[in-house]
């Protein structure tokens, strides 16, 4: 009796110990590419804004830095009822809850608010990419570096960050509202922005524990969405036959990275089927 109880004790030392954990996190991948939805659109890789401006996109591309898996520290015991959200937020679906300011804000990320000064988000495992993903081929990355080891120590990993470092797009613009518009009938557009201090994030959900399977794998899904230039009159824009954003300073370019960072981030853990 005494032995099992001694070999109870050392089990959450040994979990920690370099080398060590409970479950394995196996190949895994970053989908991202263009969909702008249904609603808008047009085809050949073509959008329509909310002021009917029509966008042809020639290359779109995302620089991606870290994925990061992250656990709340401080916040135990710190829940929500997505059924009865907090103050200053209304409906919550789909893990996330909408903000009186009109954002879309996590379900960890109102955890970590509710949570107040006694908690923040640690990464516990980064996942390097360092790469530019063509948005327009929808490059599926493959995410083969984990840090600082494939195996997973206990955690609850309730939340996984995305850094988007850079957005480049290319193409061009027609049509637009019909009071207004452009002055010609098609005018270049040339968009790079960098996108400093934010990320995306989505609810992961990754309990680490005796029940998780020995191995498991991520699939992170990031469409880039048709609302990328709402609320923009974008001929309002052109300077000599140009549309450029390069400015995230800006109220164009701002809105355009605003757009960006809502974009339907998923993640999905997949035990391994063997």
């Amino acid at each position: 009796m005494r032995r099992g109880l001694l070999l109870l004790a050392l089990l959450p030392a040994c979990t920690f110990a370099p080398g060590t954990g409970f479950t394995t996190l196996g190949p895994s991948t970053l989908d991202a590419r263009f969909e702008p939805g249904a609603a808008r659109d047009l085809g050949d890789d073509t959008l329509l804004t909310d002021a009917s401006y029509e966008v042809h996109f020639d290359a779109m591309a995302l620089e991606i830095g870290d994925v990061s898996l992250m656990e709340l520290s401080g916040g135990a015991g710190v829940t929500f009822d997505p059924s009865d959200p907090p103050d200053g937020y209304t409906l919550c679906h789909g893990g996330h809850c909408h903000a009186d300011d009109g954002s879309l804000v996590s379900y960890a990320e109102i955890q970590a608010e509710l949570a107040g000064d006694s908690a923040e988000w640690v990464p516990v495992v980064t996942l390097p990419v360092g790469e530019v993903v063509d948005a327009l081929a929808g490059e599926v990355v493959d995410l083969a570096d984990i840090q600082p080891s494939p195996e997973l120590p206990l955690a609850d990993l309730a939340l996984l960050e995305i850094a988007v470092t850079r957005f480049t797009a290319a193409g061009t613009v027609t049509a637009g509202p019909v009071d207004g518009g452009l002055d010609t009938e098609v005018v270049d557009l040339v968009v790079d922005l960098p996108v400093s201090q934010a990320s995306l994030a989505v609810d992961l959900g990754l309990v680490v524990d005796l029940d998780l399977a020995p191995e498991v794998h991520l699939e992170v899904d990031l469409p880039v969405g048709g609302t990328l230039f709402d609320e923009l009159d974008l001929a309002g824009l052109v300077d000599t036959d140009v549309v450029t954003l390069d400015d995230p300073t800006t109220p164009a370019g701002a809105s355009v990275v605003e757009h960006l960072l809502a974009s339907e981030l998923a993640a999905t853990v997949v035990p391994d089927s063997e």
